[in-house]
């Protein structure tokens, strides 16, 4: 049995938000999504590197914005939903990818400690807080995804911080999936493994 598709195959007229999508498995999705039809916004700290995504979507003929963003601010993060309102009125898809490695090892400093957890799990919980609004006037036709990773399914590697956050991040899921799914927002996490990228 083929396993549902975690978005519609069609997505035209719908938005779809990709944070952290300037490289790797964040820029892909967003360029799947174009393909699919979605207007596509995607957000990075590398402002640069999203406008570059953006450009390569609208130059295959899709639909793509691009706008600097620290996922882990949550200033930055009112003011991208805020803008999004604005402009588009409502958001179909929320893909919250942003999720750095961390440090090595226990032995880490609470600096270390807070930017990992404000990053992997502090970033995707009120990004989904300040995304509601302008979901649930789309549902049933709205889906939010998260980046997790294998690392918090199975502990590997030297970066057990890293595995912690993620695995927090996959009761998240658990707990908004189901707050949100009689609302008709789907929501899902994703675990993958190391993928080769730029």
């Amino acid at each position: 049995m083929t396993p549902p598709s975690l978005v519609p195959s069609d997505l035209q007229d719908r938005v779809a938000l990709v944070i952290g999508g300037a490289a790797g498995i964040g820029l892909a999705s967003a360029k799947a999504l174009a393909a699919r039809g979605a207007m596509v916004i995607l957000t990075d700290r590398d402002g640069a590197g999203a406008e570059r995504g953006a450009e390569a979507i609208r130059a295959l003929g899709g639909q793509a914005a691009a706008r600097q963003v620290d996922g882990s601010s949550l200033s930055e993060l009112r003011s991208l939903f805020d803008w999004v309102g604005k402009t588009y009125g409502g958001l179909n898809v929320l893909f919250s990818n942003v999720g750095p490695r961390g440090p090595d090892g226990f032995d880490v400093t609470e600096e270390q400690f807070d930017q990992t957890f404000a990053i992997n799990l502090k970033s995707h919980y009120f990004a989904t807080n300040y995304a509601l609004s302008l979901m649930l006037p789309c549902a049933p036709h709205a889906s939010i995804i998260y980046t997790a990773s294998a690392g918090a399914l199975k502990l590997g590697g030297r970066v057990p911080l890293y595995s912690i956050s993620k695995s927090a991040m996959l009761m998240m899921t658990r707990a908004f999936a189901r707050e949100l799914g009689p609302a008709g927002i789907r929501v899902n996490a994703l675990c993958p493994g190391a993928i080769e990228t730029g």
